[in-house]
């Protein structure tokens, strides 16, 4: 059975913090800023609680249903340009200030570097209105039943209402995560709108979705961080 797509409720906003957290814990860009396995997992609650909530504020996150039990499945939080980037407010509001004490001085200052870097190249690849698939996760028990693919297009086919394109990225050099981003290229070229995957820093692959003519994925290295 299809999952039932639709608006996060309030009563569901625990339940996303903690699947997204659950989806992106072995994610290379974090594993990457924050190596050690507990304080992530300390950290990360506090990192998507703030993207939630940006996205509620400036976007839209849609989440899919099991048509049975009403259990979470999967989540996708879209965030409407220019609000792309969690602000200052968004950052106090989670505790992303006391964030030194969670994981360190160390730890903290590299995610703000990767951070940096990394909104530095959304504004160069993505420099008009646009919206932005900040994060999508899809449950343990959901995952290889088209969860992900139908929080895709919806959220696609609402950008496509609005007239605007779309931004994603994927951290993952492996072949799974070239593998998503081809299915995303596929998605946007079901729902007329073909997808072109572009360059960006080591170990990102960027695709910018909506009116773009194809393009061949390159080959993306891993992130280096010093």
């Amino acid at each position: 059975m299809k999952p039932t797509i639709c608006d996060l409720e309030p009563a569901h906003l625990a339940d996303a913090r903690r699947l997204l957290s659950q989806a992106f814990a072995a994610d290379p860009y974090l594993v990457a800023a924050l190596p050690d396995p507990r304080r992530r997992a300390r950290a990360l609650p506090m990192l998507f609680g703030a993207v939630l909530d940006n996205a509620r504020q400036h976007g839209s996150v849609r989440v899919a249903l099991d048509p049975g039990t009403h259990e979470l499945a999967g989540v996708a939080a879209w965030a409407w340009w220019p609000h792309v980037g969690l602000g200052l407010l968004t950052s106090v509001r989670h505790g992303l200030a006391t964030l030194p004490l969670v994981v360190g001085v160390r730890d903290t200052a590299r995610l703000d570097r990767l951070n940096r870097t990394h909104e530095a190249a959304h504004r160069r690849l993505a420099p008009a209105k646009h919206r932005y698939l900040h994060a999508i996760g899809v449950a343990p028990g959901h995952q290889g039943a088209g969860v992900g693919s139908a929080l895709l297009l919806d959220g696609l086919a609402d950008a496509d209402a609005a007239g605007v394109a779309t931004y994603l990225e994927t951290h993952r050099a492996e072949r799974a995560a070239l593998r998503a981003v081809r299915l995303r290229a596929r998605a946007g070229a079901a729902a007329g709108r073909p997808a072109r995957a572009v360059h960006a820093p080591p170990g990102q692959a960027a695709l910018a979705c909506r009116g773009q003519p194809h393009a061949a994925l390159g080959r993306v290295s891993q992130w280096r961080v010093g």
